[in-house]
């Protein structure tokens, strides 16, 4: 992979400001918003993937680019679900720790609980890291919301090309990384417009890895194929 092209590519682009202070805007807007910058996103991973790297595609698809866009937010929200539950768990054992200290008794058992849950939303942090890029190329191909949560086909996706993948989720948090640390720089404010940046260096980052694993065209100059002896779904 050339994770480098990954982050210059995006100011090659003539107008690439006036279609990033959209993106930025757009990603101030909760929700609705994001769902117009993620499905712009994909229309763009398309591109990509075809050898069609620039010019980055214009604000002309409103429709489709929300379409596209709530279908990622609904499926990352699924994988969201375990957070919700165990915060609400923890809300509750941190509360009952309070009034058992509160009465004078000891609030052990509970603080005890809650730093269990911590320690496991932790690691499910982690995992989830490191699992998203592949859920999300594994909708990108298919299209359909269950793609989300076919963990077979996602763990194949993830074993055939173990060691791209690696570096495919490793330049995926620089980008979010080096996101936020810009847009704070910035007053704070510019994290909407640094976030968009990330987000279309992280589908140029997933074009790479799909034209690696499924060969729908290589217009990059890294070497492709690495392990093929792991059948991955066609």
């Amino acid at each position: 992979m050339d994770a480098s092209r990954s982050f210059k590519y995006v100011f090659e682009d003539k107008d690439w400001i006036k279609k990033v202070l959209i993106g930025g805007v757009l990603n101030i807007i909760p929700v609705v918003g994001w769902a117009f910058t993620l499905g712009y996103g994909m229309r763009h991973f398309k591109k990509i993937r075809e050898g069609q790297e620039l010019p980055l595609p214009e604000w002309d698809d409103w429709g489709g680019d929300f379409q596209r866009g709530i279908m990622i937010l609904v499926g990352f929200l699924g994988y969201a679900v375990p957070f919700i539950i165990l915060g609400i768990f923890s809300s509750i054992f941190g509360a009952a720790g309070d009034d058992a200290i509160q009465r004078g008794n000891s609030g052990g058992v509970w603080m005890v609980c809650t730093g269990l849950i911590t320690f496991v939303e932790v690691i499910y942090g982690i995992v989830l890291a490191a699992w998203s890029p592949a859920a999300l190329l594994s909708y990108l191909k298919e299209e359909k919301l269950a793609a989300f949560f076919k963990f077979a086909d996602i763990w194949a996706i993830i074993k055939t090309n173990s060691k791209e993948y690696i570096t495919l989720v490793l330049m995926w948090l620089v980008a979010m990384v080096a996101a936020s640390i810009i847009g704070t720089i910035l007053c704070g404010v510019g994290n909407w417009f640094t976030w968009f940046i990330a987000t279309l260096i992280c589908m140029h980052l997933l074009a790479q890895f799909y034209n690696i694993i499924w060969g729908a065209g290589t217009p990059f100059s890294s070497t492709p194929p690495a392990d093929n002896s792991f059948q991955i779904p066609q």
